[in-house]
C-alpha cells in the first residue's frame, strides 16, 4: 500500500491573511473562492474552497456579517455558487494547462 504525504504550504509571517482568488457579490451576499496550496508526494497541488457570507447593518448601523440566510436568499446563493463553481473549474483548467506546458 502506497503512503501519501500531505504538507500544507506555510504562509509567510508578513502575509496577514490569504486573499480570495475570486469574490462574487449580489444583494449583500458574498461568495469567495480561495486557493489552498499543499504538497502531496513532493508535488504542489491547489485545492479550492468557498466561503459564503451575508452583510447587514445591526441596530446601531454597524456593518456585520452572518452565515445565516433567509428564504429569499436561497436563489441568490444558488446563482452565486454556480458562478463560484465555474471560477473554480476555470482555475483548475488554467493550472492543468500550465502543468502540461511544463512537462
Amino acid at each position: 500500500m502506497e503512503s501519501t504525504t500531505i504538507q500544507r504550504k506555510a504562509a509567510p509571517a508578513a502575509k496577514a491573511a490569504t486573499k480570495p482568488v475570486k469574490t462574487i457579490r449580489l444583494h449583500g451576499i458574498s461568495v469567495s473562492v480561495f486557493a489552498n496550496t499543499v504538497m502531496i508526494d513532493g508535488r504542489e497541488r491547489v485545492f479550492h474552497k468557498v466561503t459564503i457570507s451575508k452583510a447587514y447593518r445591526d441596530d446601531e448601523g454597524t456593518l456585520q456579517r452572518t452565515g445565516s440566510f433567509d428564504l429569499s436568499d436561497v436563489p441568490v446563493l444558488g446563482m452565486l455558487l454556480d458562478r463560484a463553481y465555474e471560477a473554480m473549474i476555470d482555475q483548475q483548467l488554467a493550472a492543468s494547462g500550465r502543468e502540461s506546458e511544463a512537462e
